[in-house]
Parts: structure tokens; C-alpha cells; sequence
């Protein structure tokens, strides 16, 4: 892959994020160590981390201390990761020669290059930061009734302290989804614009492209922290709050993260399953021809002495386990420790969110 199809973005983040020369759990120890350092004093010195007369505090809003210093931070590094992750990946399958057609790579990327280095995608990302800070500032600053209010809600400075960090997450997060969206579009480009060179014994259980499970695979762990976000949301709401739940918002809530989870898993892997698919279908295509040969030769020879039969019954069988053996060729560009891992991040952390919907539905 050449210089100019480098899939990572130039806008300002990124280069800023690059500039750091750290990589992404690095990322992530930064800007955790950035909101701790400033969500905690904020909270103290305005007299929200402690229970008090306008807030239970900080202290007692677990959702919202892990959401300002995980999920941000998490995020910011999933967006640094991406940067590199997509670069990876095509070198990954270039090296491997399970795609054939060189020229054909070389044109697709570059293309998808082209895409990464619009404008319009950091435009829209700035805009969708912009509305949600906005939105943020304007109602966490209205004045609250009575009862339990966010520690947020304590003082209108807090707000405006927290909108910078929130803007450059939204933008972050619009980011890395259209960088991800532009990879899943360059596999499909790549896997429909030739035939593919399986290697059904290649070390990584999947003909070579495990490369692709172990990208999606890593996926997991940000969703490990949304289904852990949730999880602690019900138990403080069930639990801590003793508010109860809404049963419509938390089982919608928990069903759109049990079918987005699959969907994140196996969409990206649709284009190389059909490459993988047809690669063994072809084999298994010639393989049925020189079976329909043979036996023919087979059938006409039937009647003769049995020693000139006997080479054909030999060849007819041999042909027989080939297609027994080819029709065994992995089929998706995964294996058993990629679905494993995906799979652990996304239904371990919704395990206590589970426990405490239950023990709530047997209260009532």
C-alpha cells in the first residue's frame, strides 16, 4: 500500500491525536487522567461531589462518573485507533496474497483515501458537536424544581466547563463512525472486484482473513463500556435511586444493544464470507465436472474387463474425498477466539443490568 492510500484522516483532531505520538490505550490514560483532573475538583469546588441540598452529588451518581471518565475517553481512543486500524488491516490481507488482483487494491484504496480526506465529514461532525454542546448548555443550565437533580445542575459553570470535552467527544464519535463506515465500504469494494486465493490450513482458522475477525472482534471493547454504562444506569435507577424502572425504555434500550451487537459483528464480514463462499464454490464446482467425467468414462467402460475400470473406481474416489475435503473450507473470515472475544465484551457487562431487571420484575 503506497503513501497515498493511507486510510487515516488529516483533520484537526486526528493530526492533534497523531502529534501525541501515543497510541490509543495511551490515548485513553491521557484524556481519563485529563477528566479526572477535572471533573473531581469541579465537583468539589462547587460543592457537587458530596450530598447536599440541591444534588445527591457526584460521589452518589456512579452512571455519570463512569460515563465522564471512561466513555469519553474511550471514545477519543477508538477514534486514535481507527486512524491506524484500517491501514493495518489492508496491509494485513495484501501481505497474506489472499487478494490477487494488486492493481485493483491499489485503485480501491486510493479511492477510499479520497473519501477519508473530504471535508464534508468534518463539517458534519463539527455541526452535530456543536447541537448536542448547545443542547447540553441550554438545559443543564435551566433552573431545576425540587427533589434529586444531576450534580451538574448545582452551578451553570460546571456546564460550561464539561461542553468543550462533550463537543470534541460528539465530533470524535461522528468520525469514527464515518472512518469505520469508509473500511466496511472499501472490504465490500475489494472482495466484489475479484476472486480471492484461500488458504483453507493457513494458521489463523479462517483461510487467511482472520485479520478481518480480529478488527471487528476489537470492536467488543467499546461496547463493553456502553453495556457497562447501562448496566450501572438500572442498578443506580433500581438499586440506589429505589426509583424503580421504566419498563419500556429499559427493555427498548436493552434491545437495541442486543441486536446492534450482532449487526457490528457480522455486517463487516458479509463481503469476505460471499468471496470466501464463491472461492470454494468455483473448487467445488471443477471438482463436480471431473466427478461427471470420470464416471461417465466409468459408465461406458462397464462392461469391459474390471482392470480397465479399476484405475477410473480409483480416480472416482479419490475425487470424492477431494470434494469431501473442500466442502470442510472455512467459509467466514473469522475464528473461534475473534467470536469468542466480541461476544464475552458484549453479554458480560449487561449481566448485572439482567440480575437487576429480574429481581425487579419478581418485587411486583
Amino acid at each position: 500500500m503506497d503513501k497515498a492510500a493511507t486510510l487515516s484522516n488529516r483533520e484537526w483532531l486526528s493530526t492533534l491525536l497523531r502529534k501525541t505520538r501515543l497510541s490509543p490505550p495511551g490515548i485513553f490514560l491521557l484524556f481519563l487522567i485529563i477528566n479526572l483532573l477535572t471533573t473531581i475538583p469541579v465537583a468539589f469546588y462547587f460543592g457537587a461531589w458530596s450530598p447536599g441540598n440541591l444534588s445527591k452529588g457526584l460521589s452518589r451518581e456512579p452512571a455519570a462518573l463512569l460515563n465522564d471518565d471512561l466513555a469519553i475517553p474511550l471514545i477519543l481512543a477508538y477514534f486514535h485507533w481507527i486512524q491506524y486500524a484500517g491501514d493495518h488491516l489492508f496491509k494485513t490481507l495484501t501481505k497474506e496474497g489472499i487478494l490477487t488482483n494488486s492493481g485493483s487494491i491499489r485503485s480501491i484504496l486510493t479511492r477510499s483515501s479520497k473519501r477519508l480526506q473530504s471535508s464534508w465529514a468534518p463539517m458534519a461532525a463539527t455541526i452535530t458537536g456543536l447541537i448536542f454542546s448547545i443542547y447540553f448548555i441550554s438545559t443543564f443550565t435551566q433552573p431545576r424544581g425540587q427533589g434529586f437533580i444531576s450534580w451538574v445542575f448545582v452551578n451553570p459553570a460546571i456546564v460550561w466547563i464539561r461542553a468543550p470535552m462533550l463537543f470534541i467527544t460528539i465530533y470524535a464519535l461522528v468520525m469514527f463512525v464515518y472512518d469505520l463506515g469508509i473500511i466496511v465500504i472499501t472490504l465490500n469494494a475489494l472482495f466484489r472486484s475479484q476472486t480471492i486465493k484461500l488458504e483453507p490450513l493457513h494458521p489463523d482458522g479462517a483461510g487467511g482473513l482472520a485479520s478481518i475477525g480480529h478488527f471487528v472482534s476489537s470492536l467488543g471493547y467499546f461496547l463493553f463500556i456502553i453495556g457497562f454504562a447501562y448496566s450501572i444506569r438500572i442498578i443506580q435507577q433500581n438499586v440506589v435511586d429505589s426509583s424503580g424502572m421504566d419498563d419500556i425504555v429499559t427493555f427498548v434500550g436493552l434491545g437495541i444493544y442486543l441486536l446492534l451487537a450482532p449487526l457490528i459483528f457480522f455486517l463487516p464480514l458479509q463481503s469476505a464470507r460471499r468471496a470466501m463462499i464463491l472461492s470454494r464454490n468455483n473448487l467445488l464446482m471443477d471438482i463436480s465436472k471431473e466427478f461427471d467425467t470420470t464416471f461417465t468414462e466409468i459408465h461406458k467402460l462397464r462392461s469391459e474387463k474390471a482392470d480397465h475400470i479399476e484405475p477410473l473406481l480409483q480416480r472416482h474416489r479419490q475425487i470424492e474425498e477431494i470434494h469431501r475435503i473442500v466442502e470442510k473450507f472455512p467459509v467466514w473470515p473469522f475464528n473461534l477466539g475473534n467470536i469468542r472475544q466480541f461476544f464475552s465484551l458484549v453479554l458480560i457487562p449487561i449481566l448485572p443490568a439482567l440480575i437487576s431487571i429480574a429481581v425487579d420484575l419478581l418485587k411486583k
